[in-house]
């Protein structure tokens, strides 16, 4: 689980995400495509 202000922004296996990935997490709290979205995630419009 990777957390931004105290919420889940995702999960994801280590084998799945890059450090760059986890690191956007982390900073911007975007969820890459290989992880699940949780409720701190950002919601981005299509």
């Amino acid at each position: 689980c990777v957390m931004k202000n105290g919420q889940v922004v995702g999960t994801a296996r280590t084998t799945d995400v890059t450090q760059d990935e986890v690191l956007g997490m982390i900073i911007l709290g975007k969820c890459p495509p290989g992880a699940i979205p949780g409720p701190g995630a950002l919601k981005i419009a299509a």
